[in-house]
């Protein structure tokens, strides 16, 4: 479990499948065990699949560090 918890805004380092590399993303709407976050940046081979998203996620907490 973490031990600290999800904040709105805050900035975290995320991992999804949709994307060949982590990324940086700010936390919008937190979820029971998820949240939505905005990409604020990532790399360019996933640059095209962020504006496809409209930059917004759903991101596990697993898949999120600080």
């Amino acid at each position: 479990m973490r031990q600290t918890p999800i904040q709105l805004g805050d900035l975290y380092v995320c991992r999804s499948d949709l994307f060949q590399h982590d990324f940086i993303g700010q936390v919008t709407m937190i979820m029971t065990h998820s949240c939505i976050v905005e990409v604020l940046q990532c790399d360019q081979q996933d640059q095209a699949k962020s504006q496809e998203y409209l930059q917004r996620l759903v991101v596990s907490f697993h898949h999120m560090t600080v």
